[in-house]
């Protein structure tokens, strides 16, 4: 502050990228002056891409360590830094209805969109498994339905084919016991020699 150094230079310090403590002092010393809203958005904002780790020291003494996009946040968010008030910094969505600034951009915003663009293609392949899982889950129980439905009528055959043959063996052996006579005189013949043979039996 004392050395009051030309804002040239410190736009210098500001676009180095090699040195990142001599950038971390440049922001400070740029919201401390008090340029522009404008100009203090316009240079700061841009270190957001910064994500360098900074060992900062805390007014107690103990040590942290913070990025340089944490940094550049609190420069533009909070009213005091490193126990120093700094001036009140009108708010970027004021400037930008005032079209002062343009809506802010995300330096990160084409790796978001990236991001998104991938989020949404993993969501769309997997839904289209689970779509593909269910429909095999279907195909899978009509099969098995239809497996069940051929083995019952399949079981239902075997158990008519057993019952006719059960049937046919039951007539066969009726056949075998029983006589078959064409007529009464067939009938009246085989019968005559049990008679004799009971008559003579009585005689006896």
């Amino acid at each position: 502050l004392q050395i009051q150094p030309d804002p040239t230079v410190v736009k210098l310090y500001l676009d180095q990228k090699e040195y990142k403590y001599l950038r971390a002092v440049g922001a400070l010393y740029w919201r401390i002056v008090g340029f522009p809203a404008k100009d203090v958005y316009g240079f700061l904002e841009p270190l957001y891409a910064d994500y360098r780790k900074l060992r900062y020291r805390d007014i107690d003494g103990s040590f942290k360590i913070i990025r340089m996009d944490e940094w550049v946040d609190d420069l533009l968010k909070k009213p005091t830094m490193m126990d120093v008030g700094l001036m009140q910094l009108t708010k970027r969505e004021v400037l930008e209805e005032n079209s002062i600034l343009k809506p802010y951009e995300s330096p990160l915003a084409d790796e978001l969109d990236a991001l998104e663009e991938d989020y949404e293609a993993e969501r769309k392949a997997e839904q289209e498994k689970k779509e593909r899982e269910e429909r095999e889950a279907a195909r899978e129980a009509a099969e098995a339905e239809r497996r069940a439905e051929d083995d019952a009528r399949r079981a239902e055959i075997a158990a008519r084919r057993q019952a006719r043959e059960e049937e046919a063996a039951m007539s066969d052996n009726s056949a075998v016991e029983k006589p078959q006579y064409k007529n009464g005189a067939d009938k009246g013949k085989a019968e005559q020699p049990r008679r004799r043979s009971r008559s003579r039996s009585a005689r006896r």
